[in-house]
């Protein structure tokens, strides 16, 4: 995560046991989970109920920035994945590579769709 709300640049690891995220309130928990869910499918819960619009995920604090990256890197099928998202003020792109090579991007709604192919689970699957 690059300028992702509350993270200047934060880089996560898991396992592939239980992972826990554990901080203090405020720390960057759900921001966390939100850009996960982002990454693979273009929303999370609170942009998706509107509570919250694209524009609030590019940092604003201490500084402004213009724009906001986040990034998730996976293994299937002995292949390594990665689907990255970019915010800026003019719009959001997003990109899938398998081993490198591009697969899709950087159109937001094809990345989407072949995440969701590529996981076989739907958002609404995957934020229950």
């Amino acid at each position: 995560m690059v300028n992702w709300k509350s993270h200047a640049s934060s880089e996560i690891h898991f396992s592939p046991a239980t992972n826990l995220l554990i901080g203090s309130m405020g720390s960057g928990k759900t921001s966390c989970l939100d850009a996960i869910c982002f990454s693979f499918f273009g929303t999370f819960p609170s942009l998706k109920s509107r509570q919250v619009n694209l524009a609030d995920v590019i940092m604003s604090r201490p500084d402004k920035k213009t724009n906001s990256l986040v990034e998730v890197t996976f293994t299937s099928n002995g292949k390594n994945y990665a689907v990255t998202r970019t915010v800026s003020t003019k719009g959001s792109e997003a990109f899938l590579r398998c081993d490198g090579a591009l697969l899709e991007g950087p159109q937001p709604i094809r990345t989407t769709e072949a995440v969701t192919r590529l996981l076989k689970v739907d958002y609404d699957t995957f934020a229950r």
